[in-house]
This record gives structure tokens, C-alpha cells and sequence, in this order.
């Protein structure tokens, strides 16, 4: 299982009636998205579709995008919507 944590540009954590709990970093976290996929360790490469819940879909600003795998950060990123 891989959970997705989005964050807004205000830092605010994005849920809808899907999201729940799970623990990661001696943490218990509440998740925006969770999905899971076939790891291989051969090298292939995974896409993760999600689509925010809120309406509007986004605002403009720097997202924060978390993700977590094993009770432990995988990586992290950001995009930034003009």
C-alpha cells in the first residue's frame, strides 16, 4: 500500500469521505489517498492518479505532495499552480 498525503497551499491536509488513518514515522497520519501497486524492483515505473475532492479543484499556490509506504516516508515533492 502506498499513501499519498496533499497538502494546499496554505498547509492544510486534503480529505474527502475516503481518507483515513495510518501510521508512518511513529506517527499516526491521516491520509488524502491510498493505493496500492505491484513493486517489483525490476526498475518500472508507477503513475498514481488522484483528483482532488474540493471544489474548485485547486487554488493557486505550492501543493506539498508526501508519500508513504511501509510505516515510513518514501518522498516528497511539490508543484506550484499559477
Amino acid at each position: 500500500d502506498v499513501y499519498v498525503r496533499v497538502l494546499d497551499p496554505t498547509g492544510n491536509l486534503i480529505t474527502d469521505a475516503n481518507s483515513g488513518n495510518f501510521t508512518a514515522d511513529g506517527q499516526s497520519l491521516q491520509f488524502t489517498y491510498k493505493t496500492s501497486i505491484d513493486f517489483k524492483d525490476d526498475g518500472s515505473g508507477f503513475t498514481i492518479d488522484w483528483k482532488s475532492p474540493t471544489n474548485p479543484a485547486f487554488q493557486k499556490g505550492t501543493y506539498s505532495v508526501i508519500l508513504y509506504s511501509d510505516n515510513s516516508t518514501m518522498g516528497q515533492g511539490s508543484i506550484s499552480l499559477k
